[in-house]
């Protein structure tokens, strides 16, 4: 039983840490659009 509930634990992290990684992704991605956006906007 223990064995079960590691691994269910375990498979629960994954995915909280699998989405959070996912959620950082997207993050970084909206922030260099701004950047790119901010620089474009500078130089014209």
């Amino acid at each position: 039983m223990e064995n079960l509930l590691d691994f269910n634990f375990k498979e629960i992290v994954d995915m909280i840490e699998t989405r959070r990684n996912n959620a950082y992704k997207k993050v970084n991605e909206e922030l260099i659009s701004l950047y790119w956006d901010f620089g474009k906007y500078i130089s014209e």
